[in-house]
């Protein structure tokens, strides 16, 4: 910029040069922070997505209750049964590791990135060498370091083998 007093070529004063361009606006904060926001979360999603591990702990405990509640009432085992074993909600939970492993062998996993997708098909296995498993089939979704199950299904009441 010229001088005060000093004209330009056409008898005017020259314009202040922009410091930059009318296009180059900063970003507004809301969109950076929602942009951050996204990101982060997109992060800690995939971060905390469960892995076979956990699912295996999760299926154990959710099918030791499942058997609790069917074999260790009233009319779960036979009379004989039921005088053999004394303690049945403390046999069928000392069983959840086997009972994850079961499950963890007999599942398909759809690992997502920031999810997980868990198919399980249960159904004849042996359990306590009398007891076969019913047929049951779930699918599990695991995320953020939880497990929902989605869909399942039980087919007739187990099989006690004499």
């Amino acid at each position: 910029m010229p001088p005060p007093g000093i004209l330009c070529d056409r008898g005017r004063r020259p314009r202040p040069v922009p410091l930059r361009s009318p296009r180059s606006r900063p970003l507004p904060a809301l969109p950076l922070l929602a942009l951050v926001g996204v990101v982060g979360g997109v992060l800690g999603l995939s971060a905390t997505n469960p892995d076979p591990q956990a699912f295996e702990t999760f299926a154990g405990q959710r099918l030791a209750t499942l058997l609790h509640e069917e074999f260790c009432g009233d009319d779960g085992l036979p009379m004989l049964a039921r005088l053999l074993i004394r303690d049945c909600p403390g046999l069928v939970a000392s069983q959840s590791g086997a009972l994850g492993r079961i499950a963890l062998d007999n599942t398909r996993r759809r690992n997502l990135g920031l999810l997980s997708l868990y198919r399980t098909e249960l159904g004849g296995q042996s359990l306590f060498g009398v007891l076969a498993v019913p047929r049951y089939s779930a699918t599990t979704l695991g995320v953020a370091g939880h497990f929902v199950i989605l869909q399942s299904e039980a087919a007739d009441s187990p099989e006690i083998r004499r």
